[in-house]
């Protein structure tokens, strides 16, 4: 009782490390958080009750063994949470296996990552970050005069900043492990050198979120009463009220007293149909319901529409495919995934663990099969 006591309550994220161990989908409950209320007033999805046997009518390929394996059997293969079909505005699948129900929260890892770039450009649009070419020393004064304060919003976007990371799990010490189990990310962000000149070197790294974090944090406006605006407060003001979500999230935290800051780079926990609204917002160009939310063309920006090649990581995105089933994607650790169809106008949600090999070509191919044989399998109207 002792060590664990120790290894939840130390500011020592090696502890933290040796006792939590592989994390997991429930590692957010072990972390304080803040957390954003839900709108008075929600959107609901169409549904259409004649397609709730979608799961008896689709089938998928599983590593050529299992052919023609049906849609609910695949879903209970793995320890999924939430799987979601939505066209159209209309859910045609909805599960929440293992005795889960609707109402569980289910946690993004690093679909984070995309929702910062969706904040980076709401931010943009409001005016309180200048554009893509503002630099870390315009915003954060710690870094003015240092090579790191030269790197721009666009390069930790697109993750080409050179800022050192660390990434060898054998090595309880590296950034890695510490920005995930840590309790003090401004100290550890303090610390960040460059190994690469800005812009010349991709290198995926949980530093260029958490740096974003803190260039948001620092230039949001103050609240009517007076104290700072967190990353959560934003979240809540110009995401989650003005999409209409059904529930509360939360956002886990480095620690416990006011310098504790959002693990940006990871770790928002919501109910999944709250997460296919920003599917939603993505696939509608960052317009809702007639509300433009974010600059023009910074949805094409984000998932890398400009880069023909297929398969490359962008902004928080990853775009596969091509012509009509081209599609992109967000996605985090062990299985979590918005996957998005523009031409089909489709969303497909994925949230739980994935215990074997974690292999996102495995289930992107299986989001692709679904895309390609989805059939319309409704001739009436839905109602909400």
């Amino acid at each position: 009782m002792l060590l664990l006591c120790l290894c939840v309550c130390s500011s020592c994220g090696i502890l933290r490390a040796i006792w939590f161990n592989i994390p997991d989908t429930d590692d957010y409950r072990h972390d304080p958080q803040r957390r954003f209320s839900a709108p008075a007033e929600a959107f609901h999805f169409f549904r259409n009750k004649e397609a709730e046997d979608l799961g008896q009518q689709l089938s998928v390929t599983y590593q050529l063994v299992y052919n023609h394996l049906l849609l609910n059997d695949f879903v209970k293969m793995f320890n999924t949470e939430a799987f979601l079909i939505i066209r159209n505005d209309t859910v045609l699948y909805e599960r929440y296996p293992n005795g889960l129900a609707s109402d569980h929260l289910v946690t993004t890892f690093s679909v984070s990552k995309a929702i910062i770039a969706t904040l980076v450009g709401r931010s943009i649009k409001q005016g309180h970050l200048r554009g893509l070419e503002q630099t870390v020393g315009e915003v954060l004064p710690q870094w003015r005069g240092q090579t790191i304060g030269q790197v721009t919003v666009q390069q930790l976007l697109q993750h080409t900043s050179g800022i050192q990371f660390t990434t060898k799990l054998i090595n309880l010490g590296c950034d890695q492990i510490q920005f995930y189990y840590g309790r003090n990310l401004r100290r550890r962000m303090n610390r960040r050198k460059l190994a690469y000149p800005p812009g010349e070197h991709f290198q995926y790294s949980s530093a260029n979120t958490q740096l974003l974090g803190l260039m948001l944090e620092a230039v949001l406006p103050q609240k009517p009463d007076g104290t700072p605006q967190t990353l959560s407060d934003y979240l809540e003001a110009q995401l989650w009220h003005p999409l209409g979500m059904e529930a509360p999230g939360s956002w886990s935290l480095d620690r416990r007293d006011e310098q504790a800051i959002e693990r940006t780079f990871c770790c928002l926990q919501a109910q999944a149909i709250d997460f296919a609204k920003l599917g939603r917002l993505w696939l509608n160009d960052g317009n809702w319901q007639g509300r433009q939310l974010l600059p023009p063309q910074w949805i094409d920006f984000i998932i890398g529409l400009e880069h023909p090649e297929t398969g490359l990581y962008h902004c928080g995105f990853t775009t596969v495919g091509i012509g009509c089933n081209r599609a992109y994607y967000a996605s985090g650790l062990m299985g979590q995934f918005i996957y998005v169809v523009p031409e089909k106008n489709l969303l497909i949600l994925r949230f739980g663990e994935h215990k074997k090999a974690y292999s996102t070509n495995l289930w992107r191919d299986f989001f692709a099969q679904i895309a390609d044989k989805l059939l319309i399998v409704t001739a009436t109207q839905p109602t909400k």
